[in-house]
């Protein structure tokens, strides 16, 4: 007997077929097997969430900038189809939808009130795809257990990316005009970018995850991760270095210290003859790269002097809403004040966030970077006692580290503009959001009860 197939059941398949050709011919076969590699995950991740966490946060580095902000998008409509169709489960409070609800009411103004509103709305569509990550992240990872693997996994997707760039050292890579003064630098014969197309991008990535690694290698007692851990650090550190970016060389010092205050001031008196003795062997292309921060000479540096003068005036003529969110409304408008001197940015985090936001929406997006950074101090680090487990102190300590870190990067840098840097400053954020809510349910509560009967109980337990 042969058995009819209603024609209705081929639609969806169809469809899908169609959707899948159009991306391949449209943008190719590297794109499309990246399309079809979040598909299938996205299948699975209905099954486990999780599983779409992990696989997404893995690739992110290494997919198209679309494809990365678009999984990251999907994995939000992933979650939510679960949460209408699948499992009905309250959302957990974090103080940072607070404040982000806030800065999110305030790019939402500048988008639409824009001097270019096309543009703002990249800027927009970027930022919205990591807050829905941060979402997806603090309401699915709950336990220590699925913590500490996406902390593994995280630090496992950062090594693969430094290595590649390590690698780079040995293979040669063409270095841009753009990124080096070859007058004041001539010993120079590679800077390392990875799979970020731009020394500079790596470097920030890297100081951002690099005081995690640190962290784990430090909280872990079991000799074989430590080993790991260990080498990670190295391999990080040592592509930072071969991306001879200063400002990222700047902003590990600076997550470094913050470390060292953090875990044991002891370590600042340590590491002053460790400073010395590496200033002691380092080669001298990297000695005079170091020595070239302070070289006006040096055209990168007078680069950013002048572009650092223009946009003072363009605040000047902005300073209470801005030009609007996003770089390519402050490109429009920097055009207008100088035609020889360009810039898609102010090479400078904060010069550029007063450039687009004005002084209130600066003030609002100060306030949430501290918030980010302090509150894991307050609540993880500071609030760790002797004899509890230091795994939460440690990620709080590698998250206020490598923020602290990759915005004093930012006094040379404009850290928000570059879509996979973006949506690693979301990650960062949401594994410290993360953290705390898992800490707080999973940390011991002592209730007293009827005739001094103490009792025991899970955060999860009391807020149930």
């Amino acid at each position: 007997m042969v058995r009819k197939i209603s024609s209705s059941r081929l639609i969806l398949p169809g469809l899908m077929a169609l959707i899948m050709a159009m991306v391949y011919y449209l943008f190719g076969s590297k794109f499309f097997l990246a399309s079809m590699v979040l598909f299938l995950g996205g299948i699975l991740a209905l099954i486990d969430i999780r599983v779409g966490i992990f696989a997404i946060t893995f690739m992110m580095p290494f997919l198209p900038n679309t494809l990365a902000a678009g999984a990251y998008l999907g994995l939000f409509i992933i979650y939510f189809f679960r949460r209408i169709c699948i499992k009905d489960q309250p959302s957990q409070r974090s103080l940072y939808f607070g404040v982000i609800f806030v800065y999110l009411i305030v790019i939402l103004i500048q988008t639409f009130t824009s001097y270019y509103v096309k543009g703002s709305l990249r800027d927009l569509f970027l930022h919205a795809c990591g807050l829905l990550y941060l979402f997806v992240l603090v309401n699915s990872i709950k336990t220590k257990e699925d913590l500490n693997a996406f902390v593994t996994m995280l630090i496992f997707t950062v090594s693969i990316v430094a290595l590649i760039g390590l690698l780079q050292v040995f293979t040669g890579v063409e270095i841009s005009r753009e990124w080096l003064d070859v007058e004041n630098n001539p010993d120079i014969q590679v800077r390392v970018y990875s799979v970020f197309g731009n020394p500079n991008t790596l470097a920030e990535y890297l100081v951002f995850f690099t005081p995690l690694t640190i962290s784990m290698f430090w909280h872990t007692k079991n000799l074989k991760k430590k080993i790991v851990f260990g080498l990670s650090s190295a391999v990080m550190m040592l592509t930072l270095v071969y991306t001879m970016s200063r400002g990222g060389w700047i902003g590990i010092a600076m997550a470094a210290l913050v470390f060292c205050l953090l875990v044991d001031k002891r370590l600042l008196l340590l590491s002053i003859p460790l400073i010395f003795g590496a200033l002691a062997f380092l080669p001298p292309t990297i000695l005079n790269r170091i020595l070239s921060i302070g070289n006006f000479a040096d055209t990168s540096n007078a680069h950013r002097f002048n572009i650092w003068a223009i946009t003072k005036d363009l605040i000047r003529d902005h300073k209470v809403a801005g030009v609007g969110f996003g770089y390519m409304p402050f490109k429009e408008v920097y055009e207008t004040y100088s035609r020889t001197i360009n810039s898609y940015h102010a090479h400078n985090t904060f010069l550029e966030t007063i450039s687009e936001l004005g002084y209130l929406g600066f003030s609002v997006f100060i306030s949430m970077l501290l918030t980010f950074v302090f509150y894991p101090i307050s609540a993880l680090v500071k609030s760790h006692k002797t004899g509890e487990d230091s795994f939460y102190k440690y990620i709080g300590v590698g998250v206020s580290a490598g923020l602290v870190g990759v915005f004093t990067h930012g006094l040379v840098e404009n850290i928000l503009y570059l879509p996979k840097i973006i949506l690693a400053f979301w990650t960062l954020v949401a594994l410290g959001a993360t953290a705390i809510n898992v800490y707080k349910l999973t940390k011991p509560l002592v209730v007293s009860e009827r005739d001094q009967v103490y009792k025991i109980y899970r955060g999860s337990e009391i807020d149930g």
